[in-house]
């Protein structure tokens, strides 16, 4: 689910600074707990909780390639990982993977 306070950047245009200046108003917290953008990564790789732990950090880069500004404290993002351990796989692997599925996730809601 996508629903950021920031915009969706498709990678090629301009960062739109009517995001970022808002950023500047004072903060209101009832404001603030309207903005999420929330997702799942799920791998058949096996991977133990601190892989998960950093397969969810590639989750979150790729939410801050595709939202501008992103992670603000008008957001409340968040992700959950799960792994099947059906498959070997370099963590690192998956998490590049995260990347590039929840940047291209991101980005398609934007295109709808």
């Amino acid at each position: 689910m996508v629903n950021a306070f920031g915009d969706i950047d498709d990678g090629t245009t301009e960062i739109s600074l009517d995001s970022v200046a808002q950023l500047n108003q004072p903060f209101d917290f009832a404001e603030s707990r309207v903005h999420t953008t929330i997702g799942a990564v799920i791998t058949n790789a096996r991977v133990d909780k601190a892989g998960c732990h950093i397969v969810d950090q590639g989750a979150h880069d790729g939410l801050s390639r595709a939202l501008t500004p992103p992670h603000t404290r008008f957001d409340g993002d968040g992700f959950i990982d799960a792994a099947t351990g059906e498959v070997d796989a370099a963590v690192d692997t998956v998490r590049l993977m995260a990347l590039a599925a929840v940047t291209e996730a991101i980005r398609a809601v934007g295109r709808d």
